[in-house]
């Protein structure tokens, strides 16, 4: 609501960089030079998106909680991973244990979610007669309680439940790459739903950041074995 939500996306592509310095400094284990180029790249282009020339002109809360959702990101690759990592050892009887079913992790995951934002949002003093009216798109009215259903039922649940089993199935380096998408994506529905164009420095900008998250994706160390260094490796595909 702050910030154009191509530009939010693209922030969100910082992820890889910050993944990237979490192995490097934190894990202290050493990453490619076509890694460091890819963050570089994306550093870059963001600087572009943001248009830093103009003095950041856009909203700087806005901004930040861009890039706390990078963090976010960052640690829903992870745990997504984590669990399936873990799940593929040995139980206590000596047999193969099962990884955690996907839509058992996104369950409890939305629970907790539910409950944190109930106490922040407060719905009880929500103004639900608001949801029998419109909400303009563009220009465009269209019923509020279609877009909440949407935002709850697609962009929550089916695309969250989605993304835990395209990282146990696709692997968390090429869920992040297919992931690249969402932000062109997103930027191309911003500007035909809510007309919220972007400038040719900005678009040039968003594919620089898309080409770098793509080559620290890919550049990534690849981990050893074990939970941990498997956890490092999910966070590698975090987008």
């Amino acid at each position: 609501s702050r910030i154009p939500v191509g530009v939010a996306l693209l922030v969100e592509y910082l992820a890889p960089a910050l993944v990237l310095g979490w192995v490097r400094f934190v894990q202290r284990r050493p990453v490619t030079r076509a890694a460091a180029l890819g963050v570089v790249l994306a550093v870059g282009g963001l600087a572009c998106v943001v248009e830093v020339w103009a003095g950041l002109s856009f909203d700087a809360l806005g901004l930040l909680l861009a890039l706390g959702a990078a963090c976010c990101q960052v640690g829903y690759f992870v745990l997504s991973d984590h669990g399936g990592q873990e799940g593929r050892g040995e139980g206590a009887d000596g047999r193969r244990a099962e990884p955690p079913h996907p839509l058992g992790v996104i369950s409890y995951g939305l629970i907790v979610g539910a409950l944190v934002l109930t106490v922040v949002a407060r719905p009880w003093g929500m103004d639900w007669s608001l949801l029998g009216g419109t909400a303009g798109m563009n220009g465009t009215g269209v019923p509020a309680w279609a877009l909440l259903g949407w935002i709850v039922l697609v962009a929550t649940v089916l695309a969250y439940g989605s993304g835990v089993v395209s990282v146990r199935r696709l692997s968390p380096q090429v869920a992040g790459v297919v992931a690249c998408l969402e932000a062109v994506i997103a930027t191309v529905l911003a500007w035909v739903l809510l007309g919220e164009h972007l400038s040719a420095p900005q678009l040039i900008g968003g594919f620089v950041v898309l080409t770098g998250a793509f080559i620290a994706q890919s550049a990534a160390p690849k981990p050893p074995s074990g939970p941990v260094a498997a956890g490092a490796g999910a966070a590698a595909g975090a987008v």
